[in-house]
């Protein structure tokens, strides 16, 4: 179930953070979101190395209202650059982020 909190402790494993140019979507390990709610609107889907940290681009910062992981990879989605401040987290697609909408500015995937 999706989940929100204020000011997370930074769960174990976090690594740095990366840039996303040069990242490919393929089969495995996937990350889309889109814009508007219920997965609609501009979308991206990025292929996602386990626990990395990576800023969203300036083209999706404070966009995302809607994001969905693949298979039973677990994505948190932090409202701060570095992986830091409030985050949503699922593992399960999520039609809407609630007060969370238009605020992801990083994010980091476990598989």
């Amino acid at each position: 179930a999706p989940t929100e909190r204020e000011q997370p402790p930074a769960p174990e494993g976090f690594g740095t953070t990366e840039d996303l140019e040069g990242l490919r979507a393929s089969a495995a390990n996937t990350l889309t979101v889109c814009q508007d709610i219920n997965m609609s609107g501009p979308c991206m889907t990025w292929s996602i190395p386990d626990r990395k940290c990576y800023h969203i681009g300036d083209a999706w910062n404070d966009k995302v209202s809607s994001y969905e992981p693949s298979g039973t990879m677990f994505c948190f989605l932090f409202r701060d650059s570095g992986c830091r401040g409030g985050y949503h987290g699922a593992n399960t697609r999520v039609n809407s982020m609630g007060d969370f909408n238009d605020q992801t500015t990083s994010f980091q995937c476990n598989v």
